[in-house]
C-alpha cells in the first residue's frame, strides 16, 4: 500500500482492508500508522539484507575472483533494479524529512551493514592473496554493492 499510494496516501482502512482484517486488529499490532510504515520499511530492507548476505560471504570463498565478482555485480544490480526494491528506496527518499529516524535506520541496515560485510571480504580476499585492498572500507564504498 505505501509503495503504490506514499505515505500520505495509504489509509489504516486501506492497510486493514488489503490485509484481510479489521482495522482494530491492524491497530493490535501496530500504534499507529507511522509505527506501521516503519515495521513495512525496516521489515523489507531486513530481508533484502539477508538476500545479499550470502551472496557476499560466498565471494569471500571464490577461487575464480573475477567470475565471482562479475557474478556479483550482476545480481547486485538486478536486485537493486527490482521494482519493488526502486519504489521502496523512492518511498523512503520522498518520505526522509518526515521521517529522519527512518530514513537513517533504512541507510545503516541497507547499505551500513552490506558496506561493513563487503568491506570484511574484501578484507578476507586481501589476506587469501586474491584481492590487494589496503582500505577494505573504502574498497567496499567504492565497490557497487
Amino acid at each position: 500500500m505505501f509503495t503504490a499510494h506514499g505515505y500520505v496516501g495509504t489509509s489504516m482502512d486501506a492497510v486493514a482492508a488489503a490485509a484481510g482484517a479489521s482495522k482494530r486488529t491492524v491497530y493490535q499490532y501496530f500504534a499507529d500508522k507511522e509505527e506501521l510504515f516503519a515495521s513495512v520499511v525496516l521489515d523489507t530492507v531486513d530481508r533484502g539484507y539477508e538476500y545479499f548476505k550470502p551472496a557476499i560471504r560466498t565471494l569471500a570463498e571464490a577461487d575464480d575472483l573475477e567470475t565471482a565478482l562479475r557474478d556479483h555485480a550482476r545480481m547486485t544490480l538486478a536486485a537493486l533494479m527490482n521494482r519493488e526494491i526502486l519504489q521502496l528506496r523512492r518511498l523512503v527518499i520522498a518520505e526522509a524529512e518526515r521521517f529522519p529516524a527512518i530514513g537513517r535506520e533504512y541507510f545503516e541496515r541497507s547499505w551500513g551493514r552490506t558496506l561493513k560485510l563487503l568491506a570484511e571480504t574484501f578484507a578476507k580476499l586481501t589476506k587469501r592473496g586474491l584481492l590487494n585492498t589496503p582500505d577494505p572500507e573504502r574498497a567496499a564504498y567504492m565497490s557497487p554493492g
